[in-house]
């Protein structure tokens, strides 16, 4: 059977909650609804013929699925909930499994809709995802253009808005991985570099956002990052240790084992007191908070921004930043002031993350981005060298003579390396100036 459309037509808005184990329909239909409050309609099969642009060519899909509608009584106050479990096939290969929860509401219910929505997360492990499946497909592929896509310039279903959502969900699902193997150190990265990259659009969208919202969801998106600062901090020390072990001159006749040892310890003690400590449900709950937030009408007003369209927003934004990005050493001269080479390099970061996120700008950067990359991982060196030996002081305090020892060997060695990094800086800096003042005369 084919089914172009089966939603129900007064239904406005949607929030889609994906499950990464497969669901049951019937029993989570149980789980989710109050048979007075809901009816339960049959399960039905689909088929569903899917056409997306991919890489500028229009690709074919075929998603098949079944799926079972909670149709709300008068008194559910109008919110639809549909599972459905299925799959999307492309050139012959599944691409995309389906295991789904999504909520249907309008928006003048969006107020009732937060107790739903903790009812449906502290069911079972579930994440935000796209609710169009062809979207979420195209998000898989980082093939999404939303200047080129949307029709709505400014307002609740703009570029800007879903720029923010495909971040949310990244981070969503970032945050499910982490939590699933808090011992791995590529899932701490992975989900830290989501966070950051979120919290950078939010700060170069700020302009056609709601102020005070805006400012909210920043710092609550901070508060994310900050929950995971240790762990980092004892990553980046480890990382430092095993350097020291393949990289030991002759004339190191030790290495800083018990130290190393220390850390991992300690990492691995933080890593599980927060897989204990922090809750899956608690975090999709804040991210469907701040996708209702996104999808606002308190928005719509200030999405306008006297622009004509998003592509307009988008250049003039960029080369404000720039500028801005060129004037830093001014506002900050000392390369050897460590709280301003935070400060510039926290600059420096979200300006790599827009850049690399948002298509449209990113044009004939190549060389320029290669050495605004250079630049930030110098500078991400100089700042995760200051950390570790906080860390170290923190560590070695009122520890014995051997333990106080391999502490002078480990700051010893990172000595070294910081005061090459920062001879390297200034050279570096002016590098990345020129290419940048290259780039914007082509823009």
């Amino acid at each position: 059977m084919m089914v172009k459309k089966y939603r129900d037509k007064e239904i406005q808005r949607e929030i889609c909650f994906q499950s990464p184990v497969k669901l049951d329909l019937k029993e989570m239909a149980r789980l989710l609804c109050d048979r007075k409050s809901y009816r339960v309609l049959p399960m039905i099969s689909h088929q569903e013929d899917i056409s997306i642009s991919l890489c500028g060519q229009e690709e074919r899909l075929v998603r098949e699925f079944r799926s079972i509608i909670l149709r709300p009584s008068a008194t559910a106050r109008g919110y639809c909930l549909r599972l459905e479990e299925g799959s999307l096939v492309y050139n012959g290969n599944e691409v995309l499994h389906q295991h789904d929860v999504y909520v249907c509401y309008e928006h003048k219910n969006v107020r009732g809709l937060k107790a739903l929505l903790a009812e449906i997360t502290a069911s079972q492990p579930l994440v935000l995802a796209e609710p169009d499946v062809g979207q979420r497909f195209k998000q898989q592929q980082g093939n999404l253009d939303f200047v080129a896509t949307s029709a709505d310039a400014f307002g609740t279903n703009s570029p800007a808005s879903k720029y923010l959502l495909w971040q949310l969900y990244l981070v969503n699902q970032g945050w499910s991985d982490f939590l699933c193997k808090p011992l791995e150190r590529v899932t701490l990265r992975q989900l830290r570099v989501k966070i950051r990259r979120l919290r950078s659009c939010m700060a170069f969208f700020k302009p056609v956002l709601e102020q005070e919202g805006a400012v909210f969801w920043q710092n609550r998106m901070r508060k994310q990052g900050e929950v995971l600062s240790l762990l980092r901090e004892l990553d980046v020390a480890l990382m430092a240790t095993e350097k020291i072990r393949q990289q030991k001159p002759p004339s190191m006749e030790e290495q800083p084992e018990r130290l190393a040892g220390l850390f991992r310890r300690q990492r691995q003690e933080e890593a599980l007191r927060l897989k204990k400590k922090l809750d899956l449900s608690e975090i999709s709950l804040e991210m469907a908070e701040l996708l209702l937030w996104l999808r606002g009408e308190t928005a719509k007003e200030a999405y306008a921004a006297g622009m004509a369209d998003i592509s307009q927003f988008l250049w003039e934004r960029i080369k404000q930043w720039s500028r801005n990005l060129s004037a830093l050493t001014k506002k900050y001269p000392d390369f050897s002031n460590i709280d301003e080479l935070h400060k510039i390099r926290i600059k420096v970061k979200r300006f790599r993350y827009v850049m690399m996120t948002l298509p449209e700008i990113n044009r004939n950067t190549g060389s320029m981005l290669r050495k605004l990359k250079r630049l930030q991982d110098v500078l991400g060196f100089l700042h995760d060298e200051y950390v570790n030996g906080q860390l170290v002081k923190e560590i070695v305090a009122g520890g014995d003579e051997e333990l106080r020892y391999e502490a002078a060997l480990f700051t010893g060695w990172e000595g070294a390396k910081i005061q090459e990094a920062s001879r390297l800086l200034p050279d570096l800096w002016e590098d990345f100036c020129e290419e940048l003042e290259i780039w914007q005369e082509t823009v």
